[in-house]
């Protein structure tokens, strides 16, 4: 399976098809695409990786513009990760 294949079929389930599909087209470096999938599926490890001030404003932009379509309490656990780690102001 290659990555982009990989990281819709991870995603999808949360974000929706074309949310995965227009965050994969975003992402600016195959190697973000585990770890931001990581993050959406709840397997982010802060010490295993790593991802830029940017890489989390996509995150962020990409949570709010689904958010309404979303799972409730998806939704909550990722804001809650995002407040957490200094993103959501």
């Amino acid at each position: 399976m290659n990555s982009h294949d990989l990281f819709i079929r991870r995603t999808a389930p949360i974000l929706g098809d074309s949310a995965a599909e227009e965050l994969f087209q975003s992402i600016d470096s195959p190697e973000k695409y585990d770890s931001i999938a990581a993050f959406f599926r709840g397997e982010f490890s802060d010490t295993a990786m790593h991802l830029e001030p940017e890489d989390w404003s996509l995150i962020l932009e990409t949570v709010e513009r689904v958010s309404g379509e979303m799972d409730i309490d998806t939704l909550t656990v990722l804001m809650g990760d995002l407040l957490s780690r200094g993103i959501l102001q």
